[in-house]
């Protein structure tokens, strides 16, 4: 246990010591895991990207990191893998990062969000600020979207996010920041919110793109 929670090897290989409080080699990031394709979503009026990192691999290597960077409690390497993924794209049109929201209920149960983990990473790699938490809330507690076809998952996020200080993204370019997009109904939900709140354009960064 004292491992997991302070690893002195890479959690993918388990060959190469890191540094502390570091869950990744310099090896694993390019060796295991497949650059994403461009995306092919189409994108709502004002949303001018949508882009991710690496390409989702069902049982594979992505998947076990986003499942220990929600499920296993390890918060730090959502920093670790989202200052790595800012070398895949150009931050320079952006003025801010927005991690998509957790209910204040999934909040309280996860203990921290990862999309903000991520975000943080972004932002260590890139300068770029985070649009402050209290600026953007998630007012419903919305059901996984696993299961749900592409109607279906618009309909489950409708009205999922509300903008409580509009001054804070007013005027802005955001880039909303998550683990993975699917079909996209999460970060295209935030978008609408924030257009109609006058921020934009923006754009959306995940991690992995399924």
């Amino acid at each position: 246990m004292w491992n997991w929670i302070y690893p002195q090897v890479c959690v993918l290989c388990g060959r190469a010591a890191v540094g502390a409080g570091e869950y990744l080699c310099g090896a694993c990031p390019t060796d295991r895991l497949t650059p994403a394709p461009a995306s092919e979503a189409l994108l709502p009026e004002g949303l001018e990207a949508a882009q991710a990192a690496w390409a989702y691999d069902k049982r594979g290597d992505i998947q076990a990191l986003l499942h220990a960077l929600k499920y296993g409690g390890l918060r730090r390497l959502g920093v670790e893998l989202g200052r790595l993924a800012a070398a895949s794209f150009d931050p320079t049109p952006y003025h801010a990062l927005l991690p998509v929201p957790l209910h204040p209920r999934r909040l309280r149960q996860r203990g921290y969000n990862q999309a903000e983990a991520i975000a943080e990473g972004v932002a260590e790699a890139t300068g770029l600020p985070l649009v402050p938490a209290p600026a953007v809330v998630r007012v419903r507690a919305t059901r996984t979207q696993t299961g749900f076809n592409l109607f279906q998952r618009g309909e489950n996020m409708r009205e999922a996010f509300r903008v409580a200080e509009p001054a804070a993204v007013a005027g802005k370019r955001l880039l909303l920041v998550d683990d993975v997009m699917t079909t996209g109904a999460t970060l295209f939900e935030l978008h609408r919110m924030l257009h109609a709140a006058g921020a934009g354009p923006n754009g959306a960064f995940t991690l992995a793109q399924a």
